[in-house]
């Protein structure tokens, strides 16, 4: 028995073992015929013209007017190769380098390049290459056009006169601030010094040159007989040779421009700072290294010097364009942290301050270095300015808690240090703790560290610029700045999606609002404050009895954003109209005039009688009565308002001859208003003179002419939709409309847009030019459609 068992198992086992070898040939049969199904199906789509055509069809964004299909916009206007050839700047621009290296290296294609765009004063691919982040493109470039690089380096080149042309000098001020890339910087460096661009330089770089290389050589030679000329040494050699020659060369050419660049006095003071603001840590080692650290001090701003914004007086040509905002990158931070780390050694501490001083002023203070010499020296308003810059300025664009930490030590480490007059610690310490007194039983979480961190920034501020003489402090506009943000983020801290904040238990924000009254006043809190700030500081200064009328109704430009607060203060504090002018819906048309639409829907929504609107407040915008006519529709007592403000402007000259009446027109035809064009044309026709009026007869077309130019290269089809269902004029104009009608449209839109072009012999130059977009149509059927409607055409 136990025989047949084991035989039935090993009969069973074999089965099942061939069982599985057949299902597993069977699954690789059917992935293989899976596979070779979906291959089939997928090559007999693409064979299938109209399958496949509809398939595109439902996945693109497009659309369908007059028989043919349109992309919904053109989002970039696309350009030809011939196209490129006329324009390389836009080629550079856009880091098409592979295009830009085919046309290069092909003497044939090179022919074929415009001068006007290439080389004119507006479109010069020589300022261009400053942009460029590769060094072969820029090193083609260079060995193309030598003649030309070197005519525009020429430093007393006389036709370098347009302004659209680049300082030299500046130029490699854009190198560092675009890239940074070392090679480009050694190659522009080089370049200037071999084809000699700069005068008075070439006696000294040639001794220069004859004499280090000497030396070096003597040095090399020597390592190589000690090494029986080793081939390794050689190759040391020619590098070393290269590396030197660079090293020379940067030096001259920085000193140079040093003494002849014609704004920057601290040219090479401004080239450094930008490799510190903008992480470029290769450049500046080049330039530390050829000027010398102990040398760099004659070519550095006094530190007692340097502005408010730590770039220094020097920095207002390049330095105002291209002055960036490193608050917010994080990279950055850690790039000056290490480059802070690398020069604290080999910089001089007056000119590693001049340089760090903005940027790593938390490193300075983590490894204390002295900001002054010798502490305690108390802090002056220039150090006070840059402490601002460097950790209150920080603070307020910083949402990361350890980066407010940060902040908040070197703020206290510096204030621990050196003394000021204005400001106390303890009494800070006391202000903050007394605001934050609930927050005390928490003070552990990250939460109410980053809110006792933010309010003892901006209180050191205060303490600070509320005592300081105005001619010694900041601009008011930056002054309020800070006030703002200090409000802003008193509103996202403490009453945002706070549920207790009318709860007079609630004593933090009962403290703060206190202290923004105090300081601030109501108007402040109410232009700058969150719905229920503005409520508990109505209600703590006793309501509207307490505020001045005139200093809310005055001021419509800084009314808050919030639509709740201004309908708070509204139904609290009404308009009142004696105490201005006898002007009918004054409020109203000072929302109008300011596009404050929200405010305008609230208070037609609540306001029992309306007149009249002034029209001298509809010619600010035509989106105004765009939206006006919107928000009218639902008020049934305000229909009549447009007609009785509109009969104002037709006056007994006749509306052909009203200014303002014409500006309406020009701007809702630039704005592309078509409800807005078609309402002014109804109304032009209905309140013309006698139809035997000339004008009338003969030009309207002339006056009411509506340009469809740009609505069709740009396919807005809603907007042209629209007029092209009206009787109003229309003119087409441009060459390259046709083109694009040919290319994308068919026969029905030919016919439809012929109709608002000229006849006879001025209709040919179109017919010519849609005809050879026609030619280029991927709707065959509509191609074909097309090109037989124009042979048909009879001029």
């Amino acid at each position: 028995m136990g025989f047949i068992l084991l035989s039935t198992n090993i009969t069973t086992t074999t089965t099942d073992n061939n069982n599985n070898e057949k299902q597993i040939n069977r699954d690789d049969n059917t992935t293989t015929t899976t596979t070779n199904g979906s291959t089939e199906a997928i090559t007999r789509v693409f064979k299938n013209k109209h399958l496949f055509n509809y398939i595109l069809k439902r996945i693109r964004d497009d659309v369908y007017y007059l028989g043919a299909c349109v992309p919904k916009a053109m989002k970039l206007k696309r350009k030809r190769y011939n196209q490129l050839l006329m324009d390389l700047v836009w080629v550079v621009r856009n880091k098409h380098y592979g295009v830009l290296k085919y046309i290069l290296e092909s003497s044939q294609e090179r022919s074929r390049l415009h001068f006007q765009g290439v080389f004119s004063a507006q479109n010069n691919i020589i300022v261009e290459s400053a942009t460029i982040d590769n060094v072969d493109i820029v090193s083609l470039l260079m060995t193309t056009y030598q003649t030309r690089f070197k005519d525009y380096f020429t430093h007393d080149n006389t036709e370098r006169t347009h302004k659209s042309l680049l300082s030299i000098g500046d130029f490699f001020g854009w190198i560092i601030v675009y890239h940074g890339n070392i090679d480009i910087w050694n190659l522009f460096i080089n370049f200037l010094v071999s084809n000699q661009c700069l005068k008075d330089i070439t006696k000294l770089i040639n001794n220069k040159k004859k004499s280090t290389i000497d030396k070096i050589k003597g040095i090399f030679q020597s390592n190589n007989n000690n090494n029986n000329n080793n081939n390794n040494n050689e190759t040391n050699n020619t590098s070393g040779d290269d590396d030197s020659q660079t090293t020379i060369n940067t030096k001259l050419v920085l000193e140079y421009f040093q003494k002849h660049h014609p704004t920057e006095r601290y040219y090479i003071h401004l080239l450094l700072k930008y490799c510190v603001v903008y992480g470029r840590k290769d450049i500046m080692r080049s330039i530390v290294h050829c000027i010398g650290p102990s040398k760099l001090v004659k070519y550095m701003v006094p530190f007692k010097d340097l502005s408010e914004t730590g770039m220094g007086p020097a920095y207002t040509s390049l330095g105002s364009k291209l002055s960036p905002s490193p608050y917010l990158n994080q990279r950055l931070r850690t790039r000056y942290m290490e480059m802070a780390e690398e020069y604290s050694t080999i910089l001089p501490p007056r000119i590693f301050l001049c340089l760090f001083f903005y940027s790593s002023l938390e490193y300075i203070v983590n490894h204390r270095i002295d900001i002054l010499s010798p502490p305690p020296v108390p802090l002056d308003d220039d150090n006070i300015k840059h402490i601002h810059n460097n950790c209150i300025g920080m603070i307020l664009w910083d949402k990361d808690y350890n980066q407010l930490r940060s902040q908040f030590n070197s703020l206290l480490s510096i204030f621990t240090k050196y003394s000021h007059p204005l400001i106390n610690l303890n009494n800070i310490n006391h202000s903050i703790e007394s605001l934050l007194q609930q927050n005390q039983s928490d003070s552990s979480s990250s939460q109410s560290k980053m809110e006792y961190y933010y309010l003892w920034a901006m209180e050191v501020y205060y303490k600070y610029y509320s005592m300081t003489p105005a001619s010694s402090s900041p601009v008011s506009l930056i002054i309020q700045t800070y006030h703002i943000k200090l409000i802003t983020f008193i509103n996202n801290h403490f009453y945002k999606n706070n549920q207790n904040i009318n709860n007079q238990n609630n004593q933090n924000n009962n403290n703060i609002c206190k202290m923004l009254l105090e300081r601030y006043g109501f108007i402040f809190i109410f232009k700058h404050g969150h719905l229920e700030l503005v409520k508990q500081s109505y209600q703590l200064i006793g309501g509207r009895d307490k505020i001045q009328f005139g200093e809310i109704y005055c001021d419509f430009e800084q009314w808050p954003k919030d639509i709740s607060v201004v309908r708070f203060i509204i139904q609290n504090m009404p308009f009142e109209l004696h105490n201005f002018e006898e002007k009918e819906n004054y409020l109203l048309n000072q929302m109008i005039k300011r596009e404050r639409w929200d405010v305008v829907a609230y208070l037609l929504d609540t306001t029992q009688q309306i007149d009249i609107i002034d029209h001298d407040d509809l010619d600010q915008d035509l989106d105004d009565l765009d939206k006006l006519m919107t928000l009218v529709k639902q008020i049934l007592n305000f229909g009549i308002i447009i007609s009785i403000s509109f009969a104002t402007v037709a006056d007994a000259y006749g509306i052909k001859c009203n200014a303002v009446f014409k500006q309406l027109i020009d701007r809702a035809v630039k704005t592309r208003q078509a409800s807005i064009i078609c309402f002014l044309y109804n109304y032009f026709k209905d309140h013309q003179s006698h139809q035997n009026d000339p004008f009338y007869l003969h030009k309207v077309e002339t006056y009411f002419a509506i340009h469809i130019d740009h609505a069709i290269q740009e396919f807005d089809i809603d907007y042209l939709d629209i007029l092209l269902k009206t009787d109003m004029p229309l003119v087409i104009q441009d060459f390259e409309t046709w083109r694009i009608v040919g290319l994308y449209g068919s026969q029905e839109w030919v016919h439809t847009l012929l109709t608002y072009t000229a006849p006879g012999y001025i209709c040919y130059p179109y017919l010519s030019i849609l005809k050879e977009g026609a030619n280029n149509n991927h709707d065959i059927e509509n191609k074909k459609a097309v090109l037989k409607y124009i042979d048909n055409i009879k001029l």
